[in-house]
């Protein structure tokens, strides 16, 4: 009995590196685990000795699986069974189902491997400062963003609330400095890898600048020039409607466009610099516009956590009276991944 069950123990070990995931690199190299997902060009591999490990899909020869994967071609059609290496540079081959013939697949056909589609993203960010003494002073900053994409679509909703007061030494008056808050959603749906079109909602409202409500729908279209584990850029242009209502000079609206684009760059693991910037005309009158833009710079402290530079700055060439036309706002924060 004890012969058998070190024979069963030494079997298992022996098999065990079998019954795995296999990489194969163009250099020779392979690594072994459990393939996790392939997203914008990164495989994902789950090894028992380094953990998690993300390599690049253009730097791979070939690979296999041990379970059924949920493989996604750009051309839109999928396979979900296991697969093995392929003799071909670059390639990979599903078996056939009863009997039928194996089919080969090149990597570079591949658009994602058990895509995490359909799950809400987003994350948390939290500013604030509170100063005594010579400066008596409050601010708060609230963030909120979310996104759901799937292969054919992707849903975008955020917000965020600014308050801010500081009291006058001379004359002991506390005085809001900033009120204000905003909320948008964005709904895109892919017409290929690159282009899609767009409906977007702007809300928001600046108690300082004397807007009590702006109301900003938009149609349009948006184009990924690039979409990489780097670098991502797109533009977007798009018609909409404005209804603003302010307290000294009353309601208005006008029909005016949208251009816009939004670029992100990872520096290096776990410090992102993102820039976003929006323009937004009057068709009735040019010489009336508002420019919505920041810069900033987001660092990883942890898996979720992370902590967060940013240079916000809105322009209205057409304020109110004793409103000014700039806006800007430099903002720390720490926010968390959702």
């Amino acid at each position: 009995m004890k012969r058998a069950l070190r024979s069963l123990v030494i079997l298992t070990v022996v098999a065990a590196p079998v019954l795995a995931d296999e990489v194969v690199f163009k250099n020779g190299d392979k690594l072994t685990g459990t393939i996790v997902e392939m997203t914008e060009g990164e495989l994902v591999i789950d090894t028992a000795v380094a953990g998690k490990v993300k390599v690049k899909l253009a730097d791979v020869q070939t690979f296999s699986t041990d379970k059924p994967v949920d493989l996604r071609f750009k051309d839109g059609s999928r396979v979900n069974q296991p697969v093995t290496k392929s003799d071909q540079p670059g390639s990979i081959t599903a078996p056939g189902a009863a009997g039928a013939p194996a089919s080969s697949f090149t990597l570079e056909q591949v658009s994602s491997i058990n895509p995490p589609y359909d799950k809400w993203t987003g994350s948390l960010v939290l500013g604030g400062m509170v100063s005594f003494g010579n400066t008596q002073a409050q601010q708060l900053n609230i963030g909120l963003d979310l996104e759901r994409r799937t292969e054919k679509d992707r849903l975008t909703l955020g917000g965020d609330y600014r308050f801010g007061r500081q009291k006058n030494p001379d004359t002991g008056v506390s005085a809001t400095t900033t009120d204000d808050w905003s909320l948008y959603g964005q709904y895109d749906y892919f017409l290929n890898e690159k282009l899609y079109l767009f409906g977007r909602l702007d809300v928001l409202s600046d108690n300082i600048a004397d807007l009590n409500i702006r109301f900003a729908p938009s149609l349009g279209v948006g184009y990924l020039w690039m979409d990489t584990p780097q670098i991502t850029f797109r533009t977007e242009a798009g018609l909409g409607w404005t209804y603003e209502d302010y307290d000294a000079t009353g309601s208005n609206d006008y029909f005016s466009a949208r251009l816009a684009y939004a670029y992100t760059n990872k520096l290096r693991d776990g410090v992102v610099l993102f820039h976003n910037l929006e323009y937004l005309p009057s068709l009735e009158d040019l010489s009336v516009f508002k420019i919505n833009a920041d810069l900033g710079l987001r660092v990883d402290l942890t898996d979720v956590m992370f902590a967060e530079g940013k240079l916000d700055w809105r322009f209205n060439s057409d304020p109110p009276p004793a409103t000014d036309e700039n806006d800007t706002r430099i903002m720390l924060a720490i926010g968390w991944k959702l």
